[in-house]
């Protein structure tokens, strides 16, 4: 008769399986240096792209950068940015977190200019506003960590392997916007209220009716359906930021 045998493994592999497991959660669960070191070895170009070994000094959240476009959701800020480039302008898209993305000459983008240039008030409006933006998370339409990612950039502080949105994001998401909305008001884009100040600001214009059927497509997937349009996670957003004026009270 065949019997079972037992396989036990040695001292030696046991360490190396026991130190193994230990360094995979370290460079999952460890704080944010940890959590960029393994950034910087996945994204190499990238990690060396924002540093001064680039060329250029790495430029710290808080400093002034050149210039920001905004405009309206699906205004040709994509074409912008891509343009731009092309001149040797290092500018990035609905991004100015220069602690993990090449942005040193500014930022093209709906979102900042949404954000910073807001008539929301200050109180209850402003507190509801955050709220409502913060309690889901809205890939496409508002990234708070593409404009404050943290110390060590990217949203690192709260990037932790299988938690894709959460409490943790949602304080970083209220953070980063109770600072941000309205900054900018009165003061213009280089307000050092605002996280990151740009020297200009301008604004980029396109058709109405070529912007209408653009963002028909790109965020109510080419249906002009009520339907599609409360689904839209692009229109809630923009609702909240621009709502719709007050009914005339009826005599």
């Amino acid at each position: 008769p065949m019997h079972a045998q037992k396989t036990e493994l040695s001292p030696r592999l046991s360490l190396t399986c026991l130190l193994g497991t230990l360094l995979v959660l370290l460079l999952y669960w460890l704080p944010e240096p940890i959590r960029y070191a393994r950034w910087c070895a996945s994204q190499p170009f990238e990690c060396l792209a924002v540093s001064s070994l680039s060329g250029r000094p790495a430029l710290p959240l808080s400093a002034e950068r050149a210039l920001l476009v905004v405009g309206t959701p699906s205004s040709g800020t994509t074409q912008m940015t891509k343009a731009l480039r092309e001149l040797g302008l290092q500018v990035a898209h609905e991004n100015s977190d220069s602690i993990g993305t090449v942005c040193r000459d500014g930022t093209v983008s709906w979102i900042h200019g949404a954000l910073r240039f807001s008539e929301i008030g200050d109180g209850s409006e402003r507190a509801s506003l955050v709220g409502a933006l913060c309690a889901r998370p809205r890939p496409n339409s508002l990234g708070p960590w593409r404009i404050d990612g943290g110390a060590w950039g990217n949203g690192l502080s709260c990037a932790v392997r299988g938690t894709p949105w959460g409490p943790c994001w949602q304080a970083e998401c209220e953070r980063v916007l109770r600072r941000e909305i309205g900054c900018a008001r009165g003061g213009g884009g280089g307000s050092p209220r605002c996280t990151s100040p740009f020297r200009a600001t301008l604004l980029q214009v396109r058709h109405p009716l070529h912007t209408i059927a653009s963002m028909l497509a790109a965020y109510c997937h080419g249906q002009d359906t009520a339907a599609a349009a409360d689904a839209s996670l692009m229109l809630d957003t923009a609702a909240l930021l621009f709502p719709p004026p007050a009914a005339p009270r009826s005599r």
